[in-house]
């Protein structure tokens, strides 16, 4: 089930993903799954840990796309769906998605002010040809420096955080504000590609989420 020479379909509006396969030379087709995300994080977010939420919303983004496809009938055999879901977690605020308004991403951003916190991204599969479907989650420790009000509202201003788990992107503006990162950075971007090339021929949801230690990276 390698990604090689593969019609990779990427499920995801996100253009970090998209960024993200295009710097290791894929060029996937992209369809948007038509899924209520933030409804189902608030619907499973009680009943799961925060590594099988994002699991499991990837898991629904995957299949939603394989129906909007035609399933098993689709035209598209020779396709392999990617879909990937982000969260931000820590364990005295619970699972944090993607801000509703501006008042919540200066609480998300407050409350993450001189901590640490994970950064979990579920990824999931579908082999149209076969059905074959592997999922499987990364989990990635950010630690923030010390900032303030002032710093989050410049920040909020320039780049819009309701397209991002936890209000912020790493890789823009607010990077300075980290302090360190254990795991992946591309996983905190939202794809950690180093997994999705260990991702194994499954069988129905099969789960793929023990993995040897990513890269290091400081």
């Amino acid at each position: 089930m390698g990604i090689d020479n593969r019609h990779i379909i990427l499920a995801s509006a996100s253009p970090r993903r998209l960024e993200i396969l295009r710097s290791h030379g894929i060029e996937p087709e992209v369809i948007v799954p038509a899924l209520d995300e933030q409804g189902l994080i608030a619907s499973l977010a009680c009943e799961l840990s925060p590594a099988e939420l994002a699991e499991c919303i990837a898991r629904h983004k995957a299949e939603a796309v394989y129906e909007q496809l035609g399933g098993a009938a689709s035209e598209a055999r020779d396709a392999l769906i990617l879909a990937a879901d982000t969260i931000v977690y820590k364990e005295t605020l619970g699972v944090l998605g993607k801000p509703a308004n501006h008042a919540e991403a200066v609480w998300m951003l407050q409350a993450l002010c001189n901590t640490a916190h994970e950064v979990i991204t579920g990824m999931a599969v579908i082999e149209v040809a076969t059905g074959a479907r592997s999922s499987l989650a990364e989990v990635t420790t950010v630690h923030f420096g010390a900032y303030g009000l002032a710093e989050i509202e410049e920040y909020l201003a320039a780049e819009p955080p309701y397209d991002k788990a936890g209000s912020y992107a790493i890789q823009g503006m607010w990077g300075k504000h980290v302090s360190s990162i254990q795991g992946d950075l591309e996983n905190v971007i939202g794809l950690p590609y180093y997994r999705l090339l260990q991702i194994k021929p499954p069988g129905v949801w099969r789960s793929n989420s023990v993995a040897p230690p990513p890269p290091s990276l400081q």
